[in-house]
């Protein structure tokens, strides 16, 4: 079981006991080290065999990426959870509008299908194209 968070807004300073789950594993995006600030969160379940794919993961797109072998094959089952980006490659503001935030985020989500069988992806685009 995986579950995603958008609009968390975790700040690098915040303490992250005070929302743990118990038989839970928290994860927060790349953003949190070049921002300071993580706009989506992500828990998995402990056991679930879930492994996380942060070298195709982008510091300025919302996004967990991570797969799970399929039992006695090999079958890749990829799960992309996924929040607008705050800002978009170049440090611009989202609320700017700009198509480039929302290709640059497509391509972070195709790089995120290589390779895999079966993907779910699950999130909030929410980006305002026009």
């Amino acid at each position: 079981m995986v579950i995603f968070i958008s609009e968390a807004d975790r700040k690098k300073h915040h303490d992250e006991r005070l929302i743990q789950i118990r038989g839970y594993s928290l994860h927060n995006s790349e953003s949190v080290e070049k921002y300071e600030m993580s706009r989506i969160k992500g828990y998995s379940r402990d056991g679930f065999g879930l492994k996380r794919r942060k070298n195709v993961e982008s510091p300025d797109s919302e996004i967990f990426i991570s797969y799970k072998q399929t039992n006695n094959t090999t079958n890749t089952d990829r799960i992309v959870g996924l929040y607008r980006p705050f800002t978009g490659p170049n440090g611009d503001k989202p609320s700017a509008g700009t198509w480039m935030h929302f290709l640059h985020f497509i391509e972070v989500v195709n790089r995120a299908l290589d390779g895999c069988h079966r993907t779910t992806i699950v999130g909030d685009f929410n980006v305002d194209l026009l």
